[in-house]
């Protein structure tokens, strides 16, 4: 499915529709734009595989569709097919939602995720599924967060970039292919942004250059090479790149 937010504050969304990602009170698909109930100061939204969550304006964070593992972050394990409110964050500025995890980066720095926890990716130093949002050990500076199939990332604001979940192409990008349940330093400086996305990721850096790691059987980190990366590689032939995104396939560049 896909999701826009209007310059209104609404937000409309389209697709597929079985666990209610849509957020319109029902599990039909559509193939237009339907209108998301209830919401109209939406800053930001986020659509995983089978969920989705909004930012709004005053700080909060709103979630609907599937919440088998609680990566609705509301303290429940039921799906809803209209928003709910993300229990204790109101000081929200941005969310990233995965397949079945989600995380947000807090006015104060701080990142709390919530949901899918096997792998690691709520960060927390556990392996226990969270039903509501927990506190990322060891990060309290976040700037931006990006959250993968079963791990995620962190822009730290002196521009490093950390890293925790799942590590079995290298998709932590810290040399290693040890997964974590707390944050790892990829050794990146100067990150601007970065993207996580099945298997692997992509930062850009102040200078314009990307760089991606982990999974490539697919090409999808742009080295030139189909070799799995444990560190982060340069992009071929890119050097003034503002943004990158991936998902299980490909990477594009902004």
């Amino acid at each position: 499915s896909t999701c826009a937010v209007l310059a209104t504050g609404e937000i409309m969304c389209w697709g597929t529709n079985g666990q209610g990602q849509l957020g319109n009170g029902t599990t039909a698909r559509s193939t237009s734009p339907v209108l998301v109930t209830g919401i109209n100061t939406a800053t930001q939204v986020s659509v995983g595989s089978n969920s989705t969550c909004a930012v709004l304006a005053e700080g909060s964070i709103e979630c609907w569709g599937a919440n088998w593992y609680g990566q609705l972050g509301n303290g429940s394990t039921t799906s809803r097919t209209t928003p709910l409110a993300v229990a204790g964050i109101s000081t929200a500025v941005e969310v990233s939602v995965g397949p079945n995890s989600a995380c947000a980066v807090l006015v104060s720095g701080d990142v709390k995720c919530w949901g899918y926890n096997g792998q690691g990716q709520v960060g927390d130093g556990t392996n226990s599924s969270r039903y509501l949002p927990t506190s990322v050990v060891n990060i309290s500076n976040a700037s931006s967060v990006s959250v993968g199939s079963d791990f995620a990332c962190a822009v730290l604001a002196d521009a490093t970039l950390s890293c925790w979940g799942y590590n079995n192409a290298g998709q932590l990008g810290d040399g290693t292919n040890e997964s974590s349940n707390f944050p790892v330093d990829t050794g990146l400086t100067g990150v601007r942004a970065v993207g996580a996305g099945d298997s692997n990721a992509c930062a850009v850096l102040e200078t314009g250059a990307a760089k991606c790691w982990g999974y490539n059987g697919n090409r999808q980190l742009g080295d030139g090479t189909s070799v799995n990366r444990t560190s982060p590689v340069s992009v071929r032939s890119i050097d003034n790149a503002v943004a990158t995104s991936s998902n299980g396939q490909a990477t594009c560049a902004l």
